[in-house]
C-alpha cells in the first residue's frame, strides 16, 4: 500500500478518485501497490518549482518488495519520481 501526493493523483488519475487504485514503481520485480491515501503537495526544491508527483511507503514494506528485508530497514521513507535531497530540512536518513 502507498500514499500519493495530489500531483501524482492528478497525473495518473485526472478527475478520478485515486483511493483503491493501484500503482507500480519502476522495476520489473516490484509489485503493484494500492493507494490508501492522498496528501497535499510539497515543493522540496523551491517554492517557485512545481510539485513533483510523489508516493510514500514504509521503508520496511519497500525493502521487502525490493528484496532487502534482511538489512534491518524499518523507518519511513519517501519515494519520489525524482531523486530527493537528504540535506533538505526535515529529511530523514
Amino acid at each position: 500500500m502507498t500514499v500519493v501526493s495530489e500531483a501524482l493523483a492528478r497525473e495518473f488519475w485526472p478527475g478520478d478518485d485515486p483511493l483503491g487504485k493501484r500503482i507500480h514503481l519502476i522495476g520489473p520485480d516490484l509489485p503493484w501497490m494500492t493507494v490508501v491515501g492522498v496528501v497535499r503537495d510539497v515543493r522540496p526544491e523551491a517554492l517557485s518549482e512545481p510539485p513533483r508527483p510523489t508516493c510514500y511507503t514504509l521503508t520496511a514494506q519497500f525493502a521487502r518488495m525490493a528484496g532487502f528485508a534482511d538489512q534491518g530497514m524499518n523507518r519511513g521513507a519517501t519515494h519520489g519520481w525524482g531523486s530527493g535531497d537528504a540535506r533538505q530540512p526535515g529529511a530523514r536518513g
